[in-house]
């Protein structure tokens, strides 16, 4: 079970690295160091709450469940980046010259552009890694393939320059971002690391 102290959050790397990157210091000044952020995937980020090894996460996952509450806290745009060098991309068919660019955990990016491309019956001609999404930026920057990553990443990465950025088609575009956390369970400390985000 979760501590009685130490108030154990989860995220995945790419909700990390976007949103929540700028709050995270406040999470744990808030909390007075209190806290300790888990990186994991969005899977097992709310597996991890329903089976009380955290006693919260933020996560993309929607699936309802009457053991714990959700609160929607940012929608995030995921972006289709490629190099500026590259033919514009009208279909999924424009990217069948270059590999996909993804970080090597499950992530919600990398389902979503696997499944656009799939509804054309497109794989990409490879799947590269990389350690974190500025380093994918960074690489699209210097041609070395495609991607979707995080808007507000992409957003307020150094590396924009010769990179062509496109809101990805819907249903795939668009990502709600939620704190879960079980019914009943740390609620003070819930309320307070809601008040970060002005709920």
């Amino acid at each position: 079970m979760a501590s009685a102290e130490i108030l154990k959050i989860g995220a995945s790397k790419e909700v990390l690295e976007s949103r929540l990157k700028t709050v995270l210091p406040k999470i744990h000044e808030t909390f007075d160091g209190q806290v300790q952020v888990i990186e994991e995937s969005d899977t097992d980020v709310l597996d991890a709450v329903m089976s009380g090894e955290l006693d919260a996460c933020f996560t993309v996952r929607g699936e309802e469940d009457d053991a714990f509450n959700r609160w929607p806290l940012f929608f995030e745009d995921i972006m289709l980046i490629y190099p500026d060098s590259h033919i514009p991309v009208e279909s999924q068919m424009d990217l069948d010259d270059v590999p996909f660019l993804v970080i090597p955990e499950k992530s919600v990016c990398k389902d979503r552009m696997l499944s656009w491309l799939s509804d054309a019956g497109q794989a990409p001609i490879g799947i590269e890694e990389a350690g974190d999404f500025l380093t994918i930026i960074r690489l699209v920057s210097e041609g070395a393939g495609f991607s979707a990553v995080p808007g507000s990443l992409f957003a307020g990465s150094p590396y924009k320059t010769e990179i062509q950025a496109d809101p990805m088609e819907e249903p795939y575009r668009t990502m709600r971002i939620d704190l879960v956390a079980r019914k009943g369970v740390r609620e003070d400390e819930i309320r307070r690391l809601l008040g970060l985000f002005g709920k």
